[in-house]
């Protein structure tokens, strides 16, 4: 159930980020959610399923906020302290790890959540490796 609410929460935040113009900015607790949830599903991946051609989550989340720049988000502020004091990239990377924790933990198997991710994530993990390439 979790793994079925977290992949169309994917899809949806991306369906309304792809409609969202720079005038019309997503909200960036939208943004962290969004950002960490790859995070976590790449990271669910390389340590779950295997997935030894991915980076470290790092490399991950610089490649994620690179996408986040390609859509518009303006990932300027990430590294400001907000409102609550908290730098949003340190949210991110909390947040990831929460998400990853929440998927561990989920009780679908293993195999489904691996097959879900490597097909929900697929444009995204073939820019890594093709950047990894480059």
């Amino acid at each position: 159930m979790l793994l079925r609410l977290f992949i169309s929460f994917l899809l949806i935040l991306s369906v309304v980020a792809c409609q969202n113009s720079e005038k019309n900015q997503i909200p960036l607790n939208y943004q962290i959610t969004q950002l960490s949830s790859l995070v976590a599903a790449t990271q669910y991946l390389q340590e779950q399923c295997g997935r030894s051609d991915l980076p470290d989550s790092r490399e991950v989340i610089q490649y994620a906020l690179h996408a986040a720049k390609n859509k518009g988000w303006n990932i300027s502020d990430y590294n400001k302290i907000d409102e609550n004091g908290f730098l949003p990239i340190n949210r991110i990377k909390q947040r990831s790890k929460d998400i990853y924790y929440d998927l561990i933990n989920d009780k679908i198997p293993k195999s489904e959540k691996c097959q879900e991710f490597n097909l929900s994530l697929t444009t995204f993990l073939d820019k890594i490796n093709t950047s990894k390439r480059e």
